[in-house]
């Protein structure tokens, strides 16, 4: 028995689906590059994977923008896909199609988890590097660096640095 002929949105919704796990894997390479630049002397290479990273967030975006309306196309909520992709898709072609997009769906859902992941840990990094920085310059102002001296209470220690670096 032959399958089905595939509807032209399931199809777009495959193509989709494929492109936008590309996308995610692109955005998880430039995650990777700006953790390397954030923990790197190379401003410019920062400004790079910024850059990279922008533009696999927008190619994302835009192909966001195709899936939903290839869902709505197939009569599905766009936040339904997983459902649909387990149980409706199997009425609305052959199973082993359905199977793709489900597959294809969870490879996405996964990829973009571990983007998640990567950004989380990107914006710790950066966190922590602003904070050093912030302190070398305290120091260097013959200020008490906010989280390196305290006194009761988390008070800064009056007096501190009365002869600060930035004299010499």
């Amino acid at each position: 028995m032959q399958n089905p002929p595939v509807p032209p949105h399931l199809a777009q919704l495959a193509t989709t689906l494929e492109s936008q796990l590309a996308a995610a894997e692109q955005l998880l390479t430039a995650l990777a590059g700006e953790q390397a630049a954030l923990t790197g002397p190379s401003p410019e290479a920062l400004r790079t994977a910024t850059t990279d990273k922008e533009v696999a967030v927008q190619k994302l975006e835009k192909l966001e923008q195709t899936r939903r309306a290839a869902m709505a196309a197939a009569g599905v909520v766009a936040s339904d896909m997983e459902a649909w992709a387990k149980a409706g898709a199997q009425r609305r072609a052959a199973p082993s199609y359905a199977s793709t997009l489900g597959n294809r769906w969870q490879a996405l859902l996964a990829t973009l988890g571990q983007c998640r992941d990567a950004n989380e840990t990107n914006g710790q990094i950066a966190a922590l590097r602003s904070r050093q920085v912030r302190q070398a310059l305290q120091v260097l102002r013959g200020q008490a660096p906010e989280a390196l001296t305290y006194g009761p209470g988390a008070a800064a220690p009056r007096g501190f640095g009365s002869r600060g670096l930035a004299r010499a």
